[in-house]
């Protein structure tokens, strides 16, 4: 939360006069696929999914997508992240 935050670094030893300003923000994420690709792109999430079969690459794929295809509201749509404090 945006109070714990705030606690934690005024209440550092090592930190002194920090000034912390909570904002809200809206992470955009692109459409379900290219979020897809850019996982099997990622050395450490791609080598995860490397080692499954074909069978089980093609499941776990189709279920990330379609989750993020829930939240944004269609395949060709991105997904929007919102914080708010």
């Amino acid at each position: 939360t945006a109070k714990g935050s705030i606690e934690e670094v005024t209440g550092s030893a090592v930190v002194g006069g920090a000034k912390i300003h909570v904002v809200d923000a809206t992470l955009a994420l692109p459409t379900p696929l290219a979020i897809w690709r850019g996982m099997i792109g990622n050395p450490v999430k791609g080598a995860l999914i490397a080692q499954y079969d074909p069978i089980e690459q093609n499941a776990v794929e189709r279920a990330v997508q379609d989750a993020f295809e829930h939240r944004s509201g269609g395949s060709n749509r991105p997904l929007l992240l919102k914080h708010e404090p």
